[in-house]
C-alpha cells in the first residue's frame, strides 16, 4: 500500500504508529515481510519504505500467517 501524507513524516514515526501488540515492524532491508519469514507465526510483519518523495509518501508492506492471526472461525 503506498500513503501520501499532507506534511513531511520519518519513517521512524510512521513504524512508531504501526506498531503494536500483535505487530512486529521491521527496518533491516533483509527484513521484508513475505510469507516465507511469517510462517507459522501468530504476528503480523510489518515494513516502510519512504519512497524519496520529500517525506510525503511511503509504501508499506505486511504479511501474516492467515491460519494463525485469524485462525479457523468455528474455534
Amino acid at each position: 500500500m503506498f500513503v501520501q501524507t499532507s506534511g513531511e513524516v520519518t519513517a521512524a514515526k510512521l513504524e512508531s504508529a504501526l506498531a503494536g501488540p500483535h505487530v512486529t515492524v521491521t527496518s533491516g532491508r533483509n527484513e521484508f515481510p513475505s510469507n516465507v519469514n511469517i510462517a507459522g507465526s501468530s504476528e503480523i510483519l510489518a515494513s516502510v519504505r519512504p519512497d524519496g518523495a520529500g517525506g510525503m509518501v511511503s509504501g508499506y508492506f505486511a504479511a501474516c500467517d492467515n491460519l494463525r492471526v485469524f485462525g479457523d472461525p468455528g474455534d
